[in-house]
């Protein structure tokens, strides 16, 4: 069978078994293969995938168990040869594709009344996904599986195929600036230079391609991941997969690997980290840093200056599906590197990060429509250890709206959630057109210009400068007032019940001080759903208190305030 991987399967098991740092990869599969062998899995019923119109809740828990769970129960019995692995592999690859459709039910629009056909073949993002799982499993035991097994696998695979003869254009798949163009086009192409026959190759290939154009447009020139680092290892990895198999499927003349902007996107992870377990969680992105050991290696051995860091938030179930090529390209001699410190500033995107030994400190600028868009020109955050006393609160649980827009209403999105200022009572705009203007990002100060991100006509300037020394964080807000401006209020939030005195608010790992006798300060509590990713506690409710601060002078041009450390 082909096999466009560059791994050789059939020499890596001994290498995988008997390697240091596979131990806790492999356990986290055999775990999970174990877990799989007891699962009972409900039968698809048309009422229960109509339910995410009923309710507006994601609930797609099973639908990626069962492709995570044969992907471990895949790697599993390749390991060990253990029959029971491969029984219940059989079985979970015979529901998978035995579903209706592979797309959720929140990418297939039931409001613009798809045809049964446009259902099935829709290319969305899992799609995509399970077309390239179901690939990889094919690929890694295409010996070891019944013949019946592979060839329903190449069966099922032709709603891809199908899909790209049949529809001349898929909006999501092929027009979007973000992760969308390279998941869709990644999976895709896995099983079309797999299972596609080369006439279907000619015809689709091209079309693929441009995906990848499509991904890499939508990127800031520095680098950056405005999504935030989940979305990073969701898209830049399945740009990578596809890089990887184009480059081997085409014995090297079709190059996505390297370019200017691939390069610098590859570090983007290291430059975000905060600590050993916390990154920056701007957009959509958690605050906790998780990541593929394998992949981590592939992208050390492909690209200058790529730092491997510690394996203990390693995980072997990378992104909504794992990637059976990304387990194998550990490295036997996995050393880690030391983390990045000091400042990092991703210019076109405007994001900042200054790491120091008690704390971290990151904010941002940029405009209000960038992907997985949050209103939060300016907002900020501090990391110290494990915890986020002043918080980007990331994702909530992600729920129907009639309009992508119309999600700027919630908390997590709204700058309402967000360490910002409030204007005459109103928040951040939404839009493209409102941005930020950086003045200054240097080792010890980052100052931007936040006018621009409020309706036009309400405040004439906004200038906010971060000060940051080894002990914490001065934030100085200068205000210029116009006609139209009546209130300002300074918004501070976090999800530690703030404790207040004279001047001082205790946030446990650090304390936010002001003059208590030129404001008020008044704390209101909120909440959200998590996201269904969320550490350990998915759909969840988080509790959020909102600190503001309203000047008792009227039209006080100056808020000055001191984010002071406890560690």
């Amino acid at each position: 069978m082909k096999n466009y991987y560059n791994i050789d399967f059939k020499t890596k098991k001994q290498e995988v078994l008997s390697c240091e740092a596979y131990k806790p990869l492999i356990d986290q599969i055999v775990t999970r293969a174990d877990k799989a062998l007891e699962t009972q899995y409900n039968i698809d019923k048309i009422s229960k995938y109509m339910e995410y119109y009923t309710s507006g809740h994601r609930r797609d828990e099973e639908y990626f168990d069962r492709r995570n769970n044969a992907m471990a129960l895949a790697i599993a019995y390749y390991l060990y040869e253990d029959e029971r692995y491969l029984n219940e592999l059989i079985d979970v690859i015979h529901i998978i594709c035995n579903e209706f459709t592979w797309v959720i039910p929140a990418h297939n629009h039931f409001e613009e009344n798809p045809t049964m056909d446009f259902m099935i073949h829709r290319i969305d993002l899992f799609q995509a996904e399970t077309a390239r799982a179901l690939t990889e499993i094919a690929v890694l035991l295409h010996d070891k599986l019944p013949y019946y097994i592979v060839e329903r696998i190449e069966y099922e695979l032709r709603r891809i195929f199908t899909a790209y003869k049949t529809y001349p254009y898929f909006h999501a798949a092929e027009d979007q600036l973000n992760n969308w163009s390279a998941v869709c086009m990644g999976g895709s192409a896995a099983a079309l230079l797999h299972f596609g026959t080369q006439e279907e190759i000619d015809e689709i290939l091209p079309r693929l391609i441009k995906g990848l154009d499509r991904y890499l447009q939508g990127l800031p020139t520095d680098g950056c991941c405005q999504e935030g680092v989940a979305y990073w290892n969701f898209g830049f990895g399945s740009y990578s997969y596809f890089a990887n198999i184009l480059y081997n499927y085409s014995n090297g003349k079709i190059n996505y690997v390297h370019n200017d902007k691939v390069d610098k996107l590859a570090l983007f992870p290291q430059k975000v980290k905060l600590n050993k377990d916390m990154t920056v969680s701007f957009a959509d992105a958690g605050a906790n840093f998780i990541f593929s050991p394998g992949f981590a290696c592939y992208l050390k051995r492909t690209y200058d200056g790529v730092l491997l860091p510690e394996l203990d938030h390693g995980t072997a179930f990378f992104n909504s599906v794992t990637s059976i090529p990304a387990f194998f390209w550990l490295d036997k001699e996995y050393k880690a590197d030391a983390d990045m410190i000091g400042t990092t500033y991703l210019d076109d995107a405007q994001w900042y990060v200054n790491r120091k030994e008690k704390f971290s400190f990151a904010s941002k600028g940029g405009h209000n429509y960038e992907p997985h868009n949050h209103n939060d020109l300016g907002n900020f955050l501090i990391v110290v250890g494990t915890d986020m006393p002043l918080c980007d609160l990331g994702a909530p649980e992600y729920v129907k709206y009639k309009h992508y827009d119309d999600r700027m209403v919630n908390l997590n999105f709204s700058s309402k959630g967000h360490s910002v200022p409030i204007i005459n009572g109103q928040y951040q705009c939404l839009g493209k057109e409102y941005k930020s203007e950086v003045i200054t990002a240097n080792d010890t100060t980052f100052s931007l210009n936040l006018e621009g991100a409020y309706e036009n006509g309400i405040i004439n300037k906004i200038n906010r400068t971060y000060t940051i020394n080894e002990d914490g964080v001065l934030l100085k807000d200068i205000f210029e007032y116009c006609e139209k401006t009546e209130t300002v209020t300074e918004r501070f939030v976090t999800r530690t019940e703030p404790k207040v005195s004279e001047g001082a608010i205790d946030l446990g790992t650090a304390t936010l001080l002001y003059d208590k006798d030129l404001y008020d300060v008044n704390i209101s509590e909120d909440s959200y759903t998590s996201h269904r990713n969320m550490a350990g506690s998915p759909y969840t409710k988080v509790m959020v208190y909102l600190i503001d601060f309203t000047a008792k002078k009227q039209k006080q041009t100056e808020f000055n305030f001191e984010i002071k450390i406890n560690a």
